[in-house]
């Protein structure tokens, strides 16, 4: 997570109704026990069980259920109890991820697929838990506080989603919801709202795809952040680097422990933090143009102070203002000579006139 989970965002009721009826679900057919309806959403089971899919594939799980040994029936109670929660996952490598017995996760895996996808969406459900996703949805992507704003907060770079004008909030885009850990992977977390998190489509559909957190390549367990608790803004910086033919943007990301950097390499890895950050500054010479004056050094270098603080001001509004105010503050600090190489490298791309000289092809 690139920025911090503002206080007082509460988390989406209806998928905490859902992972409660999951999770008791679990529970009473490990003890061939009635569901106690006492720890959901008043109307969240009559409602569930009025829902034809929904029914079927609950019965489904009973019934695997049923045959589970007794020694099966424990693992099961162990990890309902290690679901409850999911944030102690992403820091504490000697944690035992929840797993349950081999012959029920097919059918918990579309149990849980169908109420994430299909039963969430139901009038009546959504009625029981008290809030829908779009609902949250709003609530998370708000600008004023508590509000998360609409610019991605896992990498800083897009909106979650555009928002359009004259249109009713219930009808407006939203993004994904980014399972942190894939419900395929992890069936028993797949409504748990620790673990549902709105982010933009190139975090949720180009770069993380079926990647773990918590295992890298070679199945190695590893750290993340919790996205409710923890991120990365004051542990990056960016800045020029004229080590190449023409000067380029580079990211560094540095932990103070050895933990937190554990931590930064995982959301690189899985959300491609670097190279995208740094492809979007490929092209330095029109992005430092569009913001900044080019008439003399001195304007050149007091418009950076200038532009980095009026950057730092809206990183929740617009993308890349976090990205662009980072690189604005390292480059107020750079010598003269190699600033002035900047500027140079700038207004070359203008036209006697002042303006971009390719613009439209022109």
């Amino acid at each position: 997570m690139l920025f911090p989970m503002r206080a007082g965002l509460a988390q989406c009721q209806l998928f905490v109704g859902l992972n409660s009826l999951l999770l008791e679900v679990l529970r009473s057919a490990a003890t061939s026990t009635r569901i106690d309806e006492t720890v959901l959403p008043e109307g969240l089971l009559a409602a569930v069980r009025r829902n034809s899919p929904t029914n079927r594939l609950l019965g489904q799980v009973n019934s695997a259920a049923a045959t589970l040994s007794q020694a099966e029936r424990d693992q099961l109670l162990v990890a309902v109890q290690a679901a409850r929660t999911v944030r102690p996952l992403f820091s504490d490598c000697a944690i035992s991820t929840p797993g349950v017995p081999d012959s029920l996760s097919a059918p918990l895996k579309e149990f849980a697929t169908h109420l994430f996808s299909q039963t969430a969406k139901l009038v009546n459900v959504v009625a029981a838990c008290g809030e829908s996703v779009m609902d949250h949805y709003s609530r998370y992507a708000a600008h004023e506080p508590p509000g998360n704003g609409n610019v991605c907060g896992m990498c800083g770079t897009e909106y979650l989603a555009q928002f359009r004008a004259n249109v009713e909030a219930s009808e407006q885009w939203r993004a994904p919801y980014d399972h942190l850990l894939a419900k395929d992977t992890y069936p028993i977390l797949a409504v748990h709202p620790e673990n549902l998190i709105p982010v933009c489509v190139t975090c949720n559909s180009k770069a993380k795809l079926r990647k773990d957190l918590l295992h890298d390549g070679r199945g190695l367990r590893r750290r993340c952040f919790d996205p409710w608790g923890e991120c990365a803004h004051d542990r990056v910086d960016l800045a020029p680097d004229f080590g190449n033919v023409s000067p380029t943007v580079s990211l560094t990301m540095t932990g103070l422990t050895a933990s937190e950097q554990d931590k930064l390499n995982t959301w690189d890895d899985v959300y491609r933090i670097k190279e995208r950050v740094e492809g979007e500054f490929l092209s330095i010479r029109e992005k430092l143009a569009e913001d900044l004056d080019l008439s003399n050094l001195t304007a050149f270098r007091a418009s950076l102070t200038q532009m980095s603080e009026r950057k730092m001001r809206y990183v929740r509004l617009t993308p890349y203002s976090f990205w662009r105010g980072k690189l604005f503050r390292s480059m107020a600090t750079l010598p003269d000579q190699l600033l002035e190489q900047l500027r140079e490298l700038c207004v070359a791309g203008l036209d006697p006139d002042g303006d971009r000289a390719d613009i439209f092809g022109i």
